[in-house]
């Protein structure tokens, strides 16, 4: 795309395109329309052709020129040969012209937005499923906007492994498109903690500087300056800033005290900081008569263990409640609620039992392994209207787990360890015994304590100890369970 040299002449990539419309024929004066129509038009013998009737040219040509139907898209859509075209129609186009042009993927996706859907091939694919095929086809072009938009939905299965929202922003970050914004995606991996992008580490604190010194959108600037501040100010764009300069640009930025302090409760410190946040965000909330929800509020102040609030001593349970009573579609509240409750807990003027509220949970969001064994150890339940045993549950469990690249090895063992208490179960294609799943358990995490208890106890009930080789007795596992405890 930068021209080149001919016999010892040099020219221009838009030189290049006018002698290819003057003077060339068949395909080859389709993609020259193509390539007119993406350097913003031009006039061809002695006419004037804008982008758009450049890629309408190149279509009436060939229609199967994928990267026409895509250029078409990014100038709003048109008519071609008496059809009209929308940018979504266009780009539709493209992908079924050629599925491996990932930005026409991406544009397609954000197209359609969270709610839509679009026909491609005879199959109607939502906006998630298009990033997913964006990242997964062999063109990277225009992948970092995948990446990015698929950790804003939590991550996804991809490329053979499940990523999460950490991830799929440290994939967006390095993947090196220069026409991909950066700032949002760093904002959004400081709040995942930080992470690794193109084989550097970079703290919750760099990423938000990175944000601040790069094209971070404006409603997101307020949150990184308060969250720089939080971590003690720091060296933005060579200019050394101080917790309380950060504080007064975030405050500049945006006036909403009540928002800063909720952003600065949700910043990595201690327990006591993002206590006195939450709360102090509350009780402005409350004296402002604003309308805005507070449901993560009460959450997040429940899962610090509650507080006073304007006067008022709030337990962790009642917090939970507060947080439902204004989004009862909130699954970590029905979760953490569950957690919080023995016997059950008034709701709505129903008592829901533990059980319930991992079944609520589960029937909202059913990917995370963590919920499915607190299920089953609650005894199993129901979720999206089917009953699902303790055995059940746990099956469900350790296949969340073993597929989660971002699990740690012992919760993988733990998985293993509870469906071997469970009397053992199915994983994939195979049905495993208790001790089968004990030592599974080892294999996944030698240092696992439970799994050591529960293979002693079958090998003291008459089993035999072999685990890779070696033949372990009775106490030599009891030895390691407590070894490791």
């Amino acid at each position: 795309h930068s021209g080149g040299t001919v016999n010892e002449k040099d020219y221009t990539e838009r030189e290049c395109v006018h002698l290819a419309l003057m003077h060339g024929d068949g395909k080859g004066v389709a993609q020259a329309w193509c390539s007119l129509g993406r350097l913003g038009g031009g006039e061809i013998r002695g006419e004037h052709f804008d982008e758009k009737l450049c890629y309408v040219k190149a279509l009436s040509l060939d229609q199967t020129f994928a990267p026409a139907w895509y250029g078409l898209g990014l100038s709003g859509g048109g008519s071609v040969d008496g059809t009209a075209y929308s940018k979504m129609r266009c780009w539709t186009k493209a992908v079924e012209g050629d599925p491996t042009c990932g930005r026409a993927w991406c544009h397609l996706a954000q197209e359609i937005g969270p709610e839509g859907g679009a026909e491609v091939s005879g199959c109607t694919l939502t906006s998630k499923e298009c990033y997913e095929r964006a990242v997964n086809c062999n063109d990277d072009s225009g992948c970092a906007a995948a990446w990015y938009h698929l950790g804003l939905m939590g991550g996804a299965f991809v490329k053979e492994s499940n990523r999460k929202a950490k991830a799929c922003y440290e994939m967006a970050l390095g993947s090196g498109d220069e026409d991909f914004d950066v700032g949002d995606a760093w904002f959004k991996l400081g709040c995942e903690g930080g992470g690794d992008v193109a084989g550097a580490g970079h703290s919750e604190k760099d990423c938000y500087i990175k944000a601040l010194e790069t094209d971070l959108s404006a409603p997101l600037l307020p949150q990184a300056w308060f969250r720089v501040g939080i971590a003690g100010g720091g060296t933005v764009s060579g200019m050394d800033r101080s917790a309380e300069d950060c504080y007064g640009e975030a405050l500049a930025a945006n006036p909403g005290i009540a928002e800063a302090c909720f952003d600065g409760g949700d910043v990595a410190g201690s327990e006591h900081f993002k206590k006195d946040c939450y709360i102090h965000a509350l009780e402005l909330h409350t004296l402002s008569r604003s309308d805005a929800p507070t449901d993560y509020l009460w959450y997040r102040l429940g899962v610090v263990g509650g507080g006073t609030v304007a006067g008022e001593d709030i337990s962790p349970l009642c917090c939970f409640r507060r947080a439902l009573e204004q989004n009862n579609k909130y699954p970590d509240v029905w979760v953490a609620l569950g957690d919080a409750c023995d016997k059950g807990v008034e709701l709505g003027g129903r008592t829901y039992a533990k059980k319930e509220c991992y079944s609520r949970a589960l029937g909202l969001k059913a990917d995370e392994a963590s919920w499915w064994a607190k299920l089953g150890d609650a005894g199993g339940g129901t979720a999206k209207k089917k009953y699902f045993s303790r055995q059940a549950c746990y099956e469900k469990a350790l296949k969340l787990a073993m597929m989660d690249t971002e699990a740690q090895a012992l919760d993988k063992a733990v998985a293993w360890c509870r469906l071997g208490m469970a009397k053992g179960g199915r994983f994939g294609t195979k049905t495993y015994g208790p001790l089968d799943c004990f030592k599974s358990a080892l294999q996944q995490d030698e240092n696992c304590a439970l799994a050591w208890e529960k293979f002693a106890e079958k090998i003291a009930g008459g089993a035999k100890g072999l685990l890779d080789g070696h033949t372990y007795s009775a106490a030599e596992c009891f030895g390691r369970a407590v070894e490791i405890d």
